[in-house]
């Protein structure tokens, strides 16, 4: 219900929702720090840093919150603010239009003296141009708060002494209300009083830390800075002094001046926050409307007189509830709609929904209550059911575990891909949008989870992925978490995501990817700029080939459309596509077996440059990859790339991008690179621990696949894929001319801090090892030396201690030697046994590399046993060889050719194992898989 007015006073709004929210600097960007400015997050206010204010920890304390610090001595230091930022109206004209002003914030002071805390000048505004200015304190301890200039207790002025800690955190909100002035202190109000001076409407510049000139400057930090064009209620004041953020402040219809509208009726309080219990309690509800009655329901439909029972009395809830409610009183606006669930998870365990073959299992049964709550919970309340794409209003909760606080919002939810399958559990897609309650939620989802870049805290859309084929056919939940923790190791933006447990209506609906949706208005959040300023596509590899595919959901397209046109044209896309992101994202994709499903990004300019990640890995982590750097330029071959732009700047083929692509390659695949295999293993085994426990409520309510399935998936990838992949896919790109079979020089020292005076050597293999010391790259683009290179003149030189055609001792009688566990340091290990250098191997057979058979290549063909059906399981080897020294030895390289499995000893000691499952094997132990018969080299590290 509303007044005619309302049209008039929706076009007057200009900040968030009817709070009118104009601007707010939260400090939380280090980015824009170090580009020397504060900008603020709902309109893209660029504040200038002047002097040295320094960045420091919120007042939160939280790891991503951060606050600005003018310093002990703050003279100079300050933030400069122009009143225009579009060379239009001042961002400030609707305060002076609505004659309503609230600026709030957080403060901590190093200690008291004369000094102004923001300063919002007007021309006409006298001392100093004082339109809004206040003093928190000034020398005497006294708060003054100055409007439309100073210093008339009647008309611009009212003050107060306070004699609290101003060394202590305290938040602060000084609100104009036409002629009423309040200054709030914690959520209390502090003082009040009448000033009849209109606010000046000729803004000049503004100021946070001093006056507008500069001076006056504040020895102290400050947070959470935001400016409003209304007067904040006290039930705002107190959400944002308990710790709400501006932007999450629900909108309301009352907008001031110069239209009267209808107020909305104050919002429900539930006395019982969502969670998750296990004994019955009694559920009150309130409103401060004297005349409102609240309307509820248990169903998870929208509450009305219709649809709901009139609140008269506590409700007791004793089982999983899903409480919605809403205030109405005679005109009034409704009251937001209130969404708590009442979660009891032993109630949730014996629903019909959740398999009893593992609910009720010796060993997961007593789990499965720890395993409802060892991820974060997200709850979808909507009431009719989802149906397909159309978006449906409905409520989103946040239950983060522990002692943090969750959120619940309204938002639209919608189904979103599964166009190709039937799995009956579906993906969703949750839009925050104003129409529902807020334009953004601002929280952070994904901290914990930087994998190498910070994520953001606001988001206008995100993504719950159920899992698809992933979950079944072609893997174990794991793919598309594993790529985009692996594109962001790497150095790029890619989505951030996160497990959780996700009810709809208050009933388990498993485990889901809550993940970052990635589009124009996500880049503008981590880039800077506005939305309109980027394009954003959506391609598919497996519809129309790689060349053709892209169709824009933000944009028009045409940066796409240019960037495929320059595709053959080193020199010419670069500057409109990010190419080292590129030649990554088609790394991590020829790594493993995913669909070509993928989302670019990019400016409509030359800028930061198109970038790029798989939106859909299902399958990526699977036995199968095989090499996947086909081209066909251009083509819809794996190895072609979205748009054909891989495969056409390698036809090209100029020196630059060339040797791009191999030092991308050396980058992630070597020298502990995000790609090797012990980073990998890292990577998957933190998320597999991270849902072990939680994957059996996921099995019990899908079945998709059951503990043991899960298990045994994993462990062929841990196990039999990743150990060797990437040896296999450098061989590859070797074989496609993607990387030289000239071996790059090798460092002594890792990467990071070394100890002062380390000295640092290089391992050339082939030829002479250039360098530099300043960051450039010792090549020139044409592939010569630059001239600021320097050669290396303490080469390392490799020694060859044992020769490919060296002369072995051997034993193939098919006897059993006993178990690997035997070696040096176990109390049984002595001469007797083969591995020990003093053993007496006299009686052993010898011969030269290559010792085998079977392919008629070996120098020394040696027993199987006669029986071509029950061959030798195992042969054994010995070389003994003496090095002089090992002093200056900086590492160690084997090279094994095997058939099919092989462990190596070095003085008793496992140095290398491939091909052979871990722990305890005999000399009855068969190797894991058939291999390539010994026809190729296989490479190892022996540590020394």
């Amino acid at each position: 219900m509303f007044s005619l007015g309302q049209a008039h006073a929706q076009e007057r709004h200009i900040g968030k929702g009817y709070l009118n929210l104009l601007a707010y600097w939260d400090f939380d960007s280090a980015k824009a720090f170090n580009a020397g400015s504060a900008v603020d997050v709902v309109s893209k206010i660029e504040g200038e840093l002047l002097g040295e204010p320094v960045l420091v920890v919120g007042r939160s304390g939280e790891k991503l919150d951060r606050a600005i610090d003018f310093g002990t001595e703050p003279d100079g230091n300050w933030i400069k603010i122009d009143h225009k930022t579009d060379g239009g109206d001042s961002w400030l004209k609707p305060a002076s239009d609505f004659n309503q002003l609230t600026v709030s914030f957080w403060q901590k002071l190093h200690g008291v003296s004369a000094s102004s805390t923001f300063w919002l000048g007007a021309a006409s505004a006298s001392s100093g141009e004082r339109n809004a200015q206040a003093h928190i304190p000034w020398s005497n301890r006294n708060i003054y708060w100055d409007t439309a200039g100073c210093c008339d207790g009647r008309t611009t002025r009212i003050n107060k002494r306070w004699s609290g800690d101003f060394g202590e955190w305290h938040h602060f909100v000084f609100i104009k209300d036409r002629d009423r002035k309040a200054i709030y202190i914690d959520g209390e109000l502090f003082h009040e009083a009448n000033n009849n001076a209109r606010l000046k409407a000729d803004w000049t510049a503004a100021a946070i830390g001093s006056d507008n000139k500069g001076d006056s400057n504040v020895a102290g930090v400050i947070d959470e800075f935001a400016v409003f064009a209304s007067a904040l209620t006290e039930a705002e004041i107190g959400r944002l002094a308990k710790g709400a953020e501006p932007t999450a402040l629900e909108e309301r219809t009352n907008v001031g001046e110069p239209v009267e509208v209808l107020e909305r009726t104050t919002n429900v309080t539930l006395g019982q926050a969502h969670g998750f219990f296990d004994e019955s309690f009694e559920l009150t509800m309130s409103t401060t409307s004297p005349k409102a009655q609240i309307w509820y329901t248990t169903n998870s439909r929208e509450p009305s007189r219709d649809s709901g029972k009139l609140y008269s009395e506590p409700l007791t809830i004793s089982k999983t509830t899903v409480v919605r409610a809403v205030a109405l009183e005679e005109g009034r606006a409704p009251s937001r709609i209130e969404t708590r669930t009442y979660i009891f998870p032993e109630q949730v365990i014996k629903k019909p929904n959740m398999r009893k073959s593992i609910t009720n299992h010796r060993t997961y049964g007593p789990k499965m209550r720890d395993s409802l709550m060892s991820l974060p919970t997200m709850i979808i309340t909507t009431g009719p059911a989802i149906n397909g794409v159309a978006e449906t209003f409905g409520s989103l909760e946040y239950i983060p575990g522990g002692e943090a606080a969750g959120f619940q919002v309204n938002a639209g939810i919608r189904h979103f891909g599964g166009a190709w399958t039937n799995f009956s559990k579906k993906n969703f897609r949750i839009y925050f949008r104003r129409e529902y309650g807020v334009g953004k939620l601002r929280y952070p989802l994904f901290e914990g989870h930087d994998n190498g870049i910070e994520p953001v805290r606001e988001f206008d859309q995100l993504n719950l992925r159920a899992g698809s084929h992933d979950m079944v056919q072609r893997g174990f939940y794991m793919s598309n978490r594993f790529t985009d923790d692996t594109m962001l190791e790497m150095g790029h933006i890619n989505p951030h995501g996160r497990f959780v447990h996700l009810y709809i209506d208050g009933a388990y609906w498993g485990m889901y990817h809550l993940r970052e949706r990635w589009n124009a208005d996500m880049q503008a959040n981590y880039l800077g700029g506005d939305k309109p300023n980027y394009e954003a596509i959506n391609g598919n590899w497996n519809v129309g080939g790689w060349a053709e595919p892209g169709d824009p959901y933000d944009g028009d397209g045409s940066a796409w459309t240019r960037i495929k046109s320059f595709r053959g044209d080193y020199q010419k896309i670069s500057p409109y596509l990010d190419v080292p992101n590129y030649i990554d994202f088609m790394l991590l994709f020829m790594f493993g077996h995913s669909e070509g499903e993928y989302r670019c990004v990019g400016p409509t300019d030359v800028g930061s440059g198109f970038k790029f990640f798989l939106n859909d890995a299902d399958g990526y982590l699977r036995t199968s990859a095989g090499n996947r750097t086909k081209r066909g330029a251009p083509g819809r071959s794996s190895g072609d790339g979205p748009g054909s732009i891989f495969s056409m700047l390698h036809k090209e083929g100029t020196t630059e991008y060339r040797m791009l692509l191999a030092d991308r390659i050396h980058r992630h695949h070597f020298n502990d690179g995000v790609l090797t295999p012990e980073k990998n293993l890292a990577r998957l085994n933190t998320r597999v621990e991270e849902v072990e426990l939680a994957f059996l409520a996921e099995a019990a309510r899908w079945d998709y696949r059951s503990p043991t399935s899960w298990a045994s998936a994993r462990d062929k990838i841990i196990e039999d894929w990743l150990p060797d992949r990437t040896k296999e896919v450098v061989s590859q790109y070797r074989a496609a001319g993607f990387y030289p079979a000239v071996d790059a020089p090798v460092p002594s020292l890792p990467t990071g801090r070394v100890g002062a005076g380390s000295a640092l050597r290089f391992l050339s293999k082939h030829g002479v090892a250039y360098f530099t010391t300043d960051g450039s790259d010792p090549r020139q683009s044409d592939g010569t030396i630059a001239p600021t290179a320097m050669e290396f003149l303490d080469a390392i030189n490799e020694r060859t201690a044992i020769t490919k055609g060296a002369v072995w001792k051997y034993f193939d009688v098919g006897e059993n030697l006993g178990s690997s566990q035997l070696v040096a340091g176990h109390a049984d290990f002595s001469e007797t046994n083969w591995k020990h250098p003093a053993f007496d191997d006299a009686e052993w057979k010898s011969g030269k590399a290559e010792l085998g058979y079977g392919e008629n290549d070996e120098a020394t063909p040696i027993d199987f046993g006669g029986d071509k059906n029950r061959k030798h399981i195992t042969a054994y080897f010995r070389h003994a060889f003496t090095l002089e020294s090992l002093d200056r030895a900086v590492s160690a390289r084997l090279e094994l050719k095997r058939d099919d499995g092989a462990i190596v000893y070095l003085n008793g000691t496992e140095v290398a194992r491939d091909n052979m499952r871990r722990g305890p094997v005999t000399g009855k132990t068969l190797a894991d898989t058939t291999s390539d018969d010994g026809k190729d080299f296989h490479e190892f590290t022996v540590p020394l």
